[in-house]
């Protein structure tokens, strides 16, 4: 794919993942997992993983990263 497709997915992803509504939030993490490796979804990442504002946003994000099944040796 087109890496700057992938950088204008996740900005938008990021965009959704500022939202005031807990479910955007938690939809924006569980798909910003799929471009972890991508310089520009870590800080996002982070930030919904640590939500303070709704555990279901920290939940759904994790379980996206835990889907990719990365493996570090």
């Amino acid at each position: 794919m087109d890496s700057d497709l992938r950088r204008a997915v996740v900005v938008t992803l990021g965009e959704l993942g500022r939202s005031d509504d807990w479910r955007d939030r938690a939809d924006a993490g569980h798909s910003l997992a799929g471009f972890a490796e991508t310089p520009e979804a870590v800080e996002l990442l982070l930030g919904l993983v640590l939500d303070r504002g709704d555990t279901f946003v920290t939940r759904r994000t994790a379980e996206g990263l835990l889907r990719r099944k990365d493996r570090f040796d």
